[in-house]
């Protein structure tokens, strides 16, 4: 079954009704389908999803699954490879959009704000790109767990990290922490193999927990040194926050 056209009678589909449709490659919604469960579990050969214009809670474009004003990115298809840029205008990414997919590049545009839980998670060789001028201010829990970028740049305007939200990039080497960010849930860079520095611009130390940066268990990886860059003037401060100097030598820059 690679392509399947559901019938104008069908109003709801439910979560995982295309489970392990291994050769699915299209789906077609009609206007009627108001509401669709968007967990597509081993759908691995899905590229493409169109939507009926006249459809009044959905809409697509290029394959792409959004809501109706495309504010909101929905689903990109698990079987998409290459490059995809969010288009412009796309506010929130919404749980779950793009876990287990194949792109190898994700641009994310200026107008982003929130990403949700999941979004991307295992999408192993996938490298993120936010734009200078990017509004995100939330990313969700487990949102980029086990994706493996060596360097992560993260926008200026981001204020809060999910739980587990970079959880398992074993590749990073290099993290950069915004001015704006003020607190995380925990786990969010665990575990960090090769992770050697961490540059940070804010000004007073953000609220991390004892598991934002979990150790390696192995004695032979766990006291590696790592250094965290402050701001000039603020090493003292990081060294009296809670947790900052367990996991890192601070120096100033």
């Amino acid at each position: 079954m690679e392509k399947v056209v559901i019938p104008t009678t069908v109003v709801s589909i439910e979560n995982f009704a295309f489970d392990h449709c291994f050769e699915l490659r299209e789906l077609n919604i009609p206007h009627s389908v108001t509401e669709l469960g968007l967990n597509f579990t081993c759908t691995y050969n899905l590229t493409t999803i169109n939507v009926d214009a006249e459809n009044p809670v959905y809409s697509s474009c290029d394959g792409i699954l959004y809501n109706k004003d495309r504010t909101k990115l929905l689903l990109i298809p698990p079987g998409k490879v290459g490059s995809f840029a969010v288009p412009e205008g796309v506010t929130e990414v919404g749980a779950s959009a793009a876990e287990y997919c194949l792109l190898d590049t994700i641009v994310f545009p200026s107008t982003l704000e929130k990403i949700g839980n999941r979004a991307f998670l295992r999408a192993e060789q996938a490298e993120i790109i936010f734009p200078d001028d990017c509004h995100l201010t939330e990313i969700g829990d487990w949102a980029f767990a086990w994706l493996f970028m060596p360097k992560l740049v993260l926008p200026e305007s981001l204020e809060h990290i999910g739980r587990g939200c970079f959880y398992g990039n074993t590749y990073l080497k290099e993290l950069y922490l915004p001015e704006s960010l003020q607190y995380t849930e925990g786990e969010e860079f665990g575990i960090y193999w090769n992770l050697e520095e961490v540059h940070i611009r804010a000004q007073e130390p953000p609220t991390i927990g004892s598991s934002t940066f979990v150790r390696d268990t192995n004695p032979l990886i766990q006291w590696i040194p790592r250094y965290l860059y402050v701001p000039e003037g603020c090493r003292e401060k990081y060294e009296a926050a809670d947790w900052w100097s367990w996991n890192f030598n601070i120096l100033e820059e």
